[in-house]
């Protein structure tokens, strides 16, 4: 990785290593960005496992970032053709919200399962 995205990706990275260690959860975690960045360079499994190691910090927080996590990754599998796994993350993201009562991203976790049921239909008829 050269210049900017490069310095990026690894500002990200500590940001997410400090976060993981012992850092703060809550001010680390906007994903909706940061799913942005990885998307449009492409490193969608970077993404997961980055936001798997926050996620382990999170555990026993039910919190819209945590919800936020689980929707991303499900976005991110969505992307990789891996759609059993990014139904789990949907569905988890979406308990949450609605535990939470996120309106907004409950819409977003709900589109994300819409998003594979439509492509199971599609795959379906093939």
């Amino acid at each position: 990785m050269a210049g900017k995205a490069g310095i990026e990706h690894n500002n990200l990275q500590s940001a997410i290593d400090w976060s993981a260690n012992g850092g703060n959860f809550e001010k680390v975690y906007n994903f909706r960005i940061w799913r942005r960045f990885w998307i449009i360079r492409g490193h969608y499994t970077t993404g997961i496992k980055f936001i798997n190691k926050i996620i382990k910090k999170a555990q026993e927080a039910i919190s819209d970032p945590l919800g936020s996590a689980y929707c991303n990754i499900g976005n991110l599998t969505l992307l990789l053709g891996e759609y059993n796994e990014a139904v789990k993350y949907f569905e988890k993201s979406l308990i949450i919200f609605l535990n939470t009562g996120n309106r907004s991203d409950i819409f977003h976790s709900k589109n994300g399962l819409g998003q594979l049921h439509f492509i199971e239909v599609i795959l379906s008829r093939h």
